[in-house]
């Protein structure tokens, strides 16, 4: 998997102006081909909600242009020249028209923001952020409003041995880690069973070793009874930089953002998320 074409939604708030600033960086980093920045407006709102009136309609929709415009410019002014900057004002429902964004564009890699403001906010962005990364099998980073762009990033994969390690995208992840140029990389698996000896005993330790053993990475098993705790503990110990998470069959992205502890990682750590599908092995 070669990271070629991004995707930056935005909605012109600081969070994700946020997110395109750390994709701008991103950018360069893997030497992309393009960047479609794209903002999905509601024909009968503006982005405050409150209903249109008809004749001052041309007028918003200028302003997001003009707004696109000004994004435009300085993405072109921060990134590699050979990169191709796109920008798209469309009208109608966000994630439908991402997901069909990613097919006709052929789109790598999504990058969004997430806010830390009101409970109300949280659950709108959060609940749009998780739709996109439920519906498609591209990859999906979802970037706090804080956080920057650290090169060669230090990077923890979460992984659950207890499920089928077969499914996860081995090939896939160790491609995008190359790309992003990864310092250190751990690899982490959080299992509430105490049992010491099934650690131990459990054959997807060595066929994960295995796959990561040009990286230098070995799985680290810790025993908590909160998988999110612990992640976030484990994140801040090791000043990770960047957390993988493969989204779906594996519990840890659904766990993850349905408890309010999840939403206190995903809107309080300051740790990208970058969320991989498992149904992309080919």
């Amino acid at each position: 998997m070669t990271l070629q074409n991004l995707l930056f939604p935005t909605d012109f708030t600081p969070y994700s102006k946020n997110a395109i600033a750390y994709g701008i960086h991103l950018a360069n980093t893997l030497k992309v081909k393009s960047i479609l920045v794209v903002h999905v407006y509601a024909a009968n709102s503006n982005v405050t909600n409150q209903p249109i009136i008809n004749s001052a309609l041309p007028e918003i929709l200028q302003e997001k242009q003009n707004e696109l415009e000004r994004i435009k410019l300085d993405i072109k002014s921060k990134v590699n020249e050979e990169i191709n900057v796109l920008t798209l004002l469309v009208e109608g429902k966000l994630i439908p028209i991402i997901h069909e964004l990613i097919k006709s564009q052929k789109i790598d890699l999504t990058i969004t923001g997430i806010s830390t403001k009101t409970k109300l906010e949280q659950n709108f962005i959060g609940s749009n952020t998780i739709n996109i990364m439920r519906k498609t099998t591209c990859p999906i980073l979802a970037v706090p409003h804080k956080a920057k762009w650290v090169d060669n990033p230090v990077t923890t994969v979460a992984i659950d041995i207890s499920h089928n390690t077969a499914l996860i995208p081995f090939e896939n992840t160790k491609s995008i880690i190359e790309q992003l140029q990864v310092g250190k990389l751990f690899l982490l698996n959080i299992d509430d069973d105490d049992d010491h000896n099934a650690h131990i005993q459990n054959p997807n330790i060595d066929r994960i070793n295995f796959q990561f053993k040009d990286h230098n990475s070995k799985l680290d098993v810790i025993t908590h009874p909160n998988k999110l705790q612990a992640i976030e503990k484990f994140c801040h110990q090791k000043s990770v930089t960047l957390l993988i998470l493969f989204e779906r069959k594996y519990g840890i992205l659904e766990t993850i953002f349905h408890t309010s502890l999840t939403r206190q990682l995903a809107f309080k750590v300051h740790t990208p998320i970058l969320v991989l599908e498992e149904t992309t092995i080919k």
